[in-house]
């Protein structure tokens, strides 16, 4: 098909929930509605529990709270390879 481009979205995505021109929890939403293999992790100091509730709702792979242990992430990371 001429004219028409596509690329590859990512398989795992570290994000925040609040950025400053987007909202992770949106992101999140829009990647489970194009592509569902994605692996989302967020590392955020919000704890509001609305937030971790609809994250983990949505298939996060996982909600680490800041200050955080690099070991926390490392757990993290290797919990997401073990997926994709």
């Amino acid at each position: 098909v001429t004219g028409v481009q596509t690329c590859a979205l990512p398989i795992f995505i570290l994000c925040d929930v609040e950025m400053p021109r987007a909202n992770g929890l949106e992101l999140l939403e829009w990647v489970r509605n194009n592509q569902k293999e994605a692996e989302f992790l967020f590392l955020t100091s919000h704890e509001k529990f609305e937030y971790i509730f609809s994250a983990m709702q949505q298939g996060a792979s996982d909600y680490l709270l800041k200050p955080i242990d690099i070991s926390k992430i490392e757990q993290a990371l290797f919990k997401i390879t073990e997926k994709v």
